[in-house]
């Protein structure tokens, strides 16, 4: 099996966590992320393109930048509000 340097690196950065944890927040700026490695605010119209997978989301932000969003725990009022305010097309 082949991986992309994006995969190699992402499991690179999520071995380096003592407790692979994020918190996400949705507000009307946009998708704030947090982990002990850092933090991050996208706003609303930096996302390019989202892919929706069954347990988790790709949100894209730029060339090569993108989070993984785990979605099993997030409500589906939460899920509804990314719905609605990512981009169209």
């Amino acid at each position: 099996m082949i991986r992309s340097s994006y995969s190699r690196n992402s499991l690179g950065r999520l071995r380096q966590m003592r407790a692979p944890e994020a918190r996400f927040v949705l507000d009307q700026r946009g998708v704030f992320a947090a982990s002990e490695l850092g933090e991050t605010l996208i706003p609303w119209d930096r996302i390019t393109e989202v892919w929706q997978r069954p347990e988790s989301w790709m949100i894209f932000f730029g060339p090569s930048q993108f989070i993984t969003m785990p979605i099993r725990e997030i409500p589906e009022e939460a899920l509804g509000y990314l719905r609605r305010n990512l981009p169209r097309g």
